[in-house]
């Protein structure tokens, strides 16, 4: 079983797509912090433009609980704002009119109740709590080219 997360209009073939909102493809309407699966039967998550929309006094948590749901040698995809790439874009920022698409960056597109960015990544501090939350295998991360991480990580 493979879980898309917060899918909203991105459903994706061969996932229960899980959304907490209530849209077309969504197979699952539920909180992305409290997931209504078995631990251990969970092959794949990903969570994509999702971990931001947690508070970041939950993020340890909301780690901790994916990962619980991941079978033994179950994968993790993470794709996350990445505060290093935003300071690095902003810091780039020759025209006055880009500002707002950085600030939409840190604070989200707020277009609904649930869009609003409450955390940010630093890749070594998700590295720590993915290992705190029982990932033991490898823990891959790259950079998009965006002002994303993509992270990749066995239970």
């Amino acid at each position: 079983m493979n879980l898309n997360l917060g899918c909203g209009n991105e459903v994706r073939e061969g996932y229960i797509n899980v959304d907490i909102r209530c849209l077309p493809g969504v197979d699952v309407v539920a909180d992305v912090s409290n997931l209504p699966f078995r631990d251990n039967s969970i092959n794949e998550i990903r969570a994509v433009d999702i971990y931001e929309h947690i508070s970041h006094l939950k993020s340890q948590e909301l780690l901790s609980h994916w990962v619980s749901k991941l079978r033994d040698k179950g994968r993790l995809f993470i794709q996350t704002p990445c505060i290093n790439k935003i300071v690095e874009y902003f810091s780039s920022i020759k025209d006055l009119g880009m500002v707002e698409t950085v600030i939409a960056c840190i604070f989200g597109g707020q277009s609904y109740l649930e869009n609003y960015h409450k955390t940010i990544c630093y890749p070594g501090l998700m590295d720590y709590y993915l290992r705190e939350a029982g990932i033991r295998g490898n823990i891959e991360f790259r950079f998009d080219g965006t002002i994303n991480v993509l992270f990749r990580a066995y239970k």
